[in-house]
């Protein structure tokens, strides 16, 4: 083989090598950037505060309270004055009262959401409110995505954020929405993380199971 020929072979050999090392580096940089868009966002959304919020917890949960003799016998009393709808609770795990079934919050902000969750990011400003300020929350909105309610049950359980999720038809959301004093919020509000505090409803007594919720306003 002539040298002129040698030569073109080692050519080919690493012209090949260089459009494959492109490729393959290229696939990298695109993995990559497709995980930066659907994690969480590194706090660009004004409000936030910090890089790690702490309702974003991945390691196992230890458990939560149940409500005491009293406190459910009490709860047993207040429960037949609360109207009732057709919201169920989003996830079995999220029952904070297990002898009953009842996921229970009392003096919570409620967030009626118009359309389904589809990420975390979504709700990040309501939920970093609500860690900051100990305010127990209620999330209503026709669906969550898989990754979002687990995130939410894990931080229930760890008592991060005494939080209730619930689902419920379109129509029932504007029931609630009513008689929570909520607004309903479109999901490009969420995306762009606008949430008005006073567009969050205020309830005395929350309490949901599998089957619906009840709610009580504040007296007054």
């Amino acid at each position: 083989m002539e040298a002129w020929q040698v030569g073109l072979v080692i050519m080919m050999t690493v012209g090949v090598a260089v459009i494959l090392f492109g490729a393959l580096w290229d696939r990298e940089r695109n993995r990559r950037r497709a995980e930066q868009i659907t994690r969480p966002p590194d706090r660009a959304i004004p409000g936030l505060k910090g890089t790690d919020p702490a309702y974003v917890i991945t390691h196992p949960p230890h458990g939560h309270r149940p409500l005491a003799d009293a406190e459910r016998a009490a709860l047993e009393v207040r429960l037949p004055a609360a109207p009732v709808f057709n919201a169920r609770l989003a996830a079995q795990e999220l029952v904070s009262d297990p002898d009953t079934g009842w996921a229970v919050v009392e003096h919570a902000r409620v967030l009626v959401c118009g359309e389904s969750v589809h990420t975390l990011r979504e709700i990040l400003t309501v939920l970093d409110r609500a860690a900051g300020t100990g305010t127990p929350l209620v999330i209503v909105a026709p669906s969550f995505d898989r990754e979002t309610l687990t995130t939410l049950i894990v931080n229930h359980l760890h008592r991060t954020v005494q939080l209730v999720a619930a689902t419920a038809e379109p129509a029932v959301l504007a029931e609630i929405a009513e008689a929570a004093g909520a607004t309903l919020i479109t999901r490009i509000d969420l995306q762009s993380g606008w949430v008005p505090d006073e567009h969050l409803g205020t309830v005395a007594l929350w309490v949901s199971t599998t089957k619906n919720s009840r709610l009580l306003r504040p007296a007054g």
